[in-house]
């Protein structure tokens, strides 16, 4: 029993070098499985709402959250700008937006720190937080990401656009065009895909013939 105790020990050592490597504490890891969590349930609780008609729209974040909350874990939250999709509810939680101001979202309640309740639920957007509100139409933020991006560097300041998207954003010309940009001008921009294999109901064999969606960033210098 000695033996596989000092085995637990070091294999847990060695995970906590592994993340406190990456400059994340014991206290962020805890910390974000419990952002995880959040964002499951109250996804669950919305999807609920929804098929009670209590809520009128919903798009659900489910499968996604770990991509989210591992990314935007590193934003800076306030000064780096995100530009979010409609699925990245992880990504409003880990920001800061609480579960509460997304029901009021849900619930299109002028109190409603997105948009007082005048957009669809899911269309994120805080000045405090630094969230940028998209629109409808997939993929027409992301050129919204290539003008940000450039801002930041005729500024001269530091700031990072942070753009996330569904797989099927990257069939669209609004995506290549801004990727194109941005290697051309070497802008400051994230691009994360969240591919989850569909572009709403179509498949991803379907949409695109490259099969990794990152695969497009070679082709812009990236």
């Amino acid at each position: 029993m000695a033996q596989v105790a000092d085995d637990h020990d070091l294999s847990a050592l060695h995970l906590h070098d592994r993340h406190s490597g990456l400059g994340i504490t014991n206290d962020d890891l805890v910390a974000m499985y419990r952002t995880i969590l959040l964002a499951r349930l109250l996804d669950q609780k919305i999807w609920g709402l929804n098929r009670m008609g209590k809520a009128a729209f919903v798009v659900s974040a489910q499968g996604h959250e770990g991509a989210q909350i591992g990314s935007a874990w590193a934003i800076r939250k306030g000064h780096d700008v995100v530009l979010p999709y409609y699925r990245d509810l992880g990504v409003a939680l880990t920001l800061g937006m609480s579960a509460y101001e997304i029901l009021l979202a849900v619930f299109a309640r002028r109190d409603d720190p997105n948009s007082g309740g005048r957009q669809m639920p899911s269309h994120w957007g805080s000045r405090r937080l630094g969230i940028i509100s998209g629109s409808s139409p997939i993929a027409t933020h992301i050129p919204h990401a290539a003008g940000i991006g450039l801002a930041a560097n005729l500024r001269g300041d530091d700031r990072v656009a942070v753009c996330y998207f569904g797989d099927g954003a990257a069939s669209k010309g609004d995506f290549h065009e801004s990727l194109n940009f941005a290697g051309i001008h070497r802008l400051p921009i994230v691009f994360i895909c969240e591919n989850n294999g569909y572009a709403i109901s179509v498949p991803l064999a379907k949409e695109s013939a490259v099969e990794n969606i990152a695969q497009h960033a070679h082709s812009y210098g990236a």
